[in-house]
């Protein structure tokens, strides 16, 4: 296995980082698209991001408050949707709200 992609989306969830790949429009294709690709090749991926949306196409995801982990999901089995809803529910638990992740 190579070394780790590291990928990020800018300040404030602007999905630029992610949806200017190759052209495509939306960052539903885009992550898609990366998560499809990087599971075939076996590579793993760090996403950086303050975006529910984004981080709902991950596997795992560490949750970190005053630069310490908070707390940590795994999707399992849970559809993207259902993944989304406990990223939310854990970031309104953490005080981040729902205004501050999208």
């Amino acid at each position: 296995m190579e070394g780790v992609v590291v990928l990020r989306t800018l300040p404030g969830g602007d999905r630029r980082a992610v949806t200017d790949l190759h052209g495509l429009h939306g960052a539903d294709e885009s992550l898609k698209l990366l998560t499809d690709y990087f599971s075939q090749v076996e590579r793993p991926v760090l996403l950086v991001t303050h975006d529910a949306f984004c981080a709902s196409y991950a596997g795992r995801i560490l949750f970190l408050k005053d630069g310490r982990i908070f707390t940590e999901l795994h999707k399992g089995s849970d559809s993207r949707r259902t993944f989304y809803e406990k990223i939310l529910n854990v970031l309104t638990m953490s005080g981040g709200g729902q205004t501050n992740v999208c």
